[in-house]
């Protein structure tokens, strides 16, 4: 039996806490693919879900994908940006929403500008 988006993301968030972080990060890729149930491809704009140990995930992406986000039936926090105004006021407003001080990320697929953002 095929895993709904809830569960998917659930298991998820108990790799967050198996090691011990407030969250995990995924960027488009195999894994972010698993988690939502559908591709998006990487590119030069930051598009980040993350994935909280004990609260409901959040999303940050383009503008210009919102259409194609929406068809994923996601509810959690969606953060997003436009190149106009560029992505770190997303970044901040993410992580204050979600309090989470500690990340967990994929780092042979996240690249570097987008870990930096974090931090």
């Amino acid at each position: 039996m095929s895993k709904n988006l809830s569960q998917r993301l659930a298991d998820y968030a108990a790799v967050a806490a198996d090691l011990g972080v407030d969250a995990v990060a995924l960027v488009p890729g195999p894994n972010f693919s698993r988690a939502v149930g559908q591709s998006f491809m990487s590119h030069e704009r930051p598009f980040v879900l993350v994935i909280p140990a004990d609260k409901p995930a959040a999303v940050l992406l383009p503008n210009l994908e919102l259409g194609s986000w929406d068809t994923v039936g996601f509810d959690g926090g969606v953060f997003d940006w436009r190149d106009q105004t560029g992505y770190a006021d997303a970044f901040a407003a993410l992580t204050q929403h979600l309090g989470i001080s500690s990340l967990a990320v994929e780092g042979q697929v996240m690249r570097v500008f987008v870990h930096h953002a974090f931090k």
